[in-house]
């Protein structure tokens, strides 16, 4: 048996299914071990099944939910966890095609993986789904240690969970899988630790895997193209959720990010230096602004698109999808705004408008900055203004 894919067919009444099992969601495991800090997090129970009663004990790691896949999923992941590097994912998963998007902790001792995969499944057709592949992994890993089989309901999806422990190169793994439907394909996450710290780590993955919540309203498969809103033309405070947006009057910036101090600029122009963003005032009102790297801040911002400044290039591409004018060495995104629509416009920032365009339509910048960093396509500033900065200042 192939242990990079088993392909196993099932019946579900007249509905034949192929369940592609893949086996990348198993990494290879390490000799390094991880401590925890200690901290007090409670919660209660989202899920009526039995089999996550454990979960409900006091807990060592510290949660923050993020928003996946385009906004499809919001999930709670462990507060110091970052995205796995490809380098350490093209080890941990050696087969070749690595999960959609990894987190993982400083060790990279404990990870959790997301992935929509190729295959249709209905909610009904989920538990048909979930047994075709435990047994094509009990097929495929026949040392394994299978702790749970399972079908439960979270925050109102049907999900099917696989708990089992893997041997692995130098010390075993506990991976806790669980699956749902996402747009009419399989949704597959799962969680992995080595085995020493699974007393520890346990019980965080069952409180992440019942915080999950599908999205209900994302777009289809077929129509998954980021739609972009007023809302884009923002950065969010992540601290606060704040935002401030271009066209915002300045006295209302600065009841949310403090004084500023002035300094001069190109083109005999002024930027406004907050604590951790930079901002080009006209008539009063924000014409554009950035956060960048260079910046020395403990203040964090984020797009609307929740990217913010670290995530790679292809966390961009994720959210917004391919920019206005691939290969540019600025990854810009040029938006046009008629009344209250904003939409992505294929043009160059440079392109001459005539007044009559100008008078009915508003056009503005949303660009990310990339630099290379062992081997990575890392954002390091992002920026928005409108045409006239965009096109005059810079």
């Amino acid at each position: 048996m192939d242990r990079k894919q088993t392909i196993q067919i099932f019946t579900l009444g007249s509905i034949t299914l192929i369940a592609v099992v893949i086996a990348i969601f198993i990494y290879i495991g390490d000799k390094e071990q991880t401590s925890v800090s200690k901290s007090v997090n409670t919660f209660e129970s989202e899920s009526d099944s039995e089999s996550n009663k454990e979960y409900q004990k006091d807990m060592s790691i510290n949660l923050k939910n993020h928003s996946l896949l385009s906004s499809k999923i919001s999930i709670d992941l462990p507060v110091n966890f970052e995205i796995m590097s490809d380098e350490i994912a093209n080890v941990k998963y050696p087969v070749g095609n690595k999960p959609a998007v990894i987190y993982t902790n400083e060790e990279t001792t404990v990870n959790i993986a997301f992935n929509q995969t190729d295959s249709t499944v209905t909610e009904q057709e989920l538990t048909g789904m979930k047994d075709a592949i435990l047994q094509s992994f009990k097929g495929i890993y026949t040392d394994a240690t299978w702790l749970r089989d399972d079908i439960i309901v979270i925050n109102d999806k049907k999900v099917g969970v696989i708990e089992f422990i893997s041997p692995a190169t130098d010390i075993d793994i506990y991976n806790l899988m669980f699956m749902t439907e996402l747009n009419g394909r399989l949704l597959i996450s799962t969680f992995n630790a080595t085995v020493d710290l699974m007393d520890e780590w346990k019980p965080v993955a069952l409180k992440i895997m019942n915080s999950l919540v599908v999205n209900t309203t994302a777009p289809k498969v077929s129509d998954s193209k980021y739609t972009f809103t007023m809302d884009d033309l923002s950065f969010i405070k992540v601290e606060t959720e704040e935002k401030v947006y271009i066209g915002m009057y300045k006295e209302e910036v600065d009841s949310i990010l403090g004084t500023s101090t002035k300094k001069p600029y190109i083109k005999k122009t002024e930027l406004h230096h907050y604590d951790g963003i930079q901002i080009y005032y006209r008539d009063n009102k924000v014409a554009y602004m950035s956060f960048s790297s260079e910046y020395e801040s403990d203040i964090e911002f984020k797009t609307y698109g929740e990217v913010k400044l670290g995530n790679l290039k292809q966390k961009m591409l994720d959210v917004y999808g391919e920019y206005s004018q691939p290969g540019h060495r600025v990854n810009t995104y040029y938006l046009q705004k008629k009344g209250k629509n904003i939409s992505l416009y294929h043009g160059a920032r440079d392109v001459a408008f005539s007044e009559k365009e100008l008078s009915e339509s508003q056009y503005y910048d949303l660009a990310f900055f990339v630099d290379k960093y062992e081997g990575h396509e890392i954002i390091y500033r992002i920026m928005i203004s409108d045409y006239q900065y965009s096109t005059q200042m810079e």
